[in-house]
């Protein structure tokens, strides 16, 4: 029986030097990791994203849809451009969000750009943190904290990577299968 509780134990995953651990604590309860991996445009390595959430369920729905603490986080692999990062939201929002969704959370999204420093350096980590009943708060390391309110923001922002059409399907296929 003790091999089979270690083993749905979560152990840290390595991704591009990047080394993400078994749990983060961004708030009082610790979150276990889910899965990570690479994100890639143009064969260039933009950065390394980790997710973690209460409930370890290997499916995109699960992982856009559930209603519990979760945490995305990106380690910038190169510096990107404020307006670059905010060209791929919005294109990933159009991707997976339909037209009345992106209009009602258009205000959170603004606010989340506007947060950004012009350039997000290369080491730079983001870190989204969704707490249910209140939203999402972003921390921008060199740049702003913010919240943006409410699930739908949650479910629009954590669709760019595991929609229908994500950022980078690579990406998606890895954090759900790297374990």
């Amino acid at each position: 029986m003790p091999a089979i509780a270690e083993a749905a134990r979560p152990k840290p995953i390595k991704v591009a030097g990047v080394k993400f651990p078994a749990y983060v604590r961004p708030g009082s309860k610790p979150l276990p990791l889910l899965g990570a991996g690479l994100r890639t445009k143009w064969l260039f390595k933009l950065y390394a994203l980790a997710v973690y959430q209460v409930t370890r369920k290997y499916t995109a729905h699960h992982v856009i849809r559930a209603n519990e603490q979760k945490f995305i986080w990106l380690h910038m692999l190169r510096p990107v451009k404020a307006a670059d990062l905010a060209e791929a939201v919005n294109e990933g929002l159009r991707d997976n969000m339909p037209p009345k969704i992106r209009r009602q959370i258009a205000p959170q999204v603004a606010l989340f750009v506007k947060a950004l420093p012009p350039t997000i350096p290369k080491g730079a980590a983001i870190g989204f943190w969704y707490r249910p009943g209140k939203g999402v708060l972003v921390n921008i390391q060199h740049g702003a904290k913010l919240d943006l309110e409410g699930y739908d923001v949650m479910v629009a922002i954590w669709s760019i990577w595991f929609g229908k059409k994500p950022s980078d399907s690579g990406l998606k296929r890895d954090v759900l299968t790297r374990r």
